[in-house]
């Protein structure tokens, strides 16, 4: 086949099949351009979206945060009570052993008058006993066997006199005396 077409028509059949082409790829580049809008609006939505979840998400744990705080402080609260009361009840003394230990020194011819054992007194700090006795002698023998005991500690006669208060015990005496650490429990 022979082509007998003139040049100029040739030169213009081959422009229109560029253009044609230039077209083409024009049309192709916009659908990517918009494909990659499209692409790039629903990335952002997405972000927005997860932002959003991830917003409120931090809103319920701040609230879980506030109410766990709450709760912990009343566990802190309630533990260093706890450790307190455990504290108390480690070095807590038994009156009545105090009592009963008092009561097994005794020796004969002494009674107690008064006993003033007050919490200070348990924690070490001296305390004073009241005894009517048959005589001074038996006094001091008291004392002595106060400190035999181990149980208690600093004991002095504090005074001592001879008006009988009861009958057969014409001597009132007034010790002081403290609880040795550990004692009475």
């Amino acid at each position: 086949m022979i082509n007998l077409m003139p040049d100029d028509d040739k030169k213009q059949l081959r422009a229109a099949r560029t253009n044609v082409r230039l077209l083409n790829y024009f049309l192709i580049l916009v659908v990517a351009a918009a494909f990659l809008l499209l692409v790039l609006y629903g990335s952002s939505f997405l972000l927005r979206q997860t932002q959003t979840s991830a917003e409120q998400l931090i809103l319920a744990n701040d609230t879980k945060a506030e109410v766990f705080n709450e709760t912990q402080s009343q566990i802190s609260d309630l533990s260093g009570r706890l450790t307190d009361a455990r504290s108390v009840l480690d070095g807590q003394s038994s009156y009545g052993k105090i009592v009963r230990a008092i009561g097994d020194r005794m020796t004969a011819g002494t009674v107690i008058k008064e006993l003033a054992l007050t919490p200070a007194a348990i924690r070490g700090e001296s305390f004073v006993v009241t005894i009517y006795a048959v005589s001074s002698t038996a006094t001091v023998e008291l004392r002595e066997s106060l400190e035999q005991s181990g149980t208690f500690s600093d004991i002095s006669i504090a005074s001592i006199t001879e008006s009988g208060a009861i009958a057969g015990y014409p001597v009132s005496a007034s010790m002081t005396l403290s609880l040795t650490p550990g004692a009475g429990r």
